[in-house]
């Protein structure tokens, strides 16, 4: 009996000893099950943050799109607003152009204009020069008509005292 049992305890032992080792390889199943269940948690986690990520870079890439599509547009209103402000130089040198041969045609004009004011005040000179003489001429011709006349009444006088002279004879 004493050897029944202890080949019951040998047996009840080896039992014991299967359940723990049964039980620890449990506990890391477990505990594999575990880190695995995590694991599958994290990637339906990264999974989510990729789908939320991929409509994040699909809005962004719309975005992309639309602001590609303004700046086509911008870039061809752009070009629009530089071949008008284009036109709008070349006409600006054609003003420029027009503008400087019409100074050009007003220095000539004002030369001309200078040189008649000189012609004019040249003779305006003249003329001033002509009525001094004139004027120096007439009061030459009337000191003379002065003496002429003074001298007639000196003759007139003679002429009456001698008549009167020989009335008186």
């Amino acid at each position: 009996m004493e050897l029944k049992r202890r080949k019951d305890d040998e047996v009840y032992d080896s039992c014991l000893r299967k359940c723990h080792d049964i039980w620890k390889g449990l506990e890391e199943f477990d505990r594999r099950h575990q880190r695995l269940s995590d694991s599958i948690q994290r990637v339906k986690e990264l999974d989510i943050e990729i789908e939320q990520e991929h409509r994040a870079y699909n809005i962004v890439v719309g975005d992309v799109r639309q602001g590609l599509e303004k700046l086509k547009e911008t870039n061809a209103e752009t070009e629009q607003c530089l071949e008008e402000a284009k036109q709008h130089q070349d006409a600006w040198g054609r003003q420029l152009k027009a503008t400087g041969l019409i100074m050009e045609a007003e220095s000539k004009q004002t030369d001309e204009l200078r040189r008649q004011n000189d012609e004019t005040e040249q003779a305006i000179d003249q003329i001033q020069q002509s009525i001094i003489t004139c004027k120096q001429f007439a009061k030459e011709i009337v000191r003379r008509d002065n003496a002429h006349r003074e001298h007639q009444r000196h003759l007139r006088r003679e002429a009456r005292r001698i008549s009167e002279g020989r009335r008186n004879q």
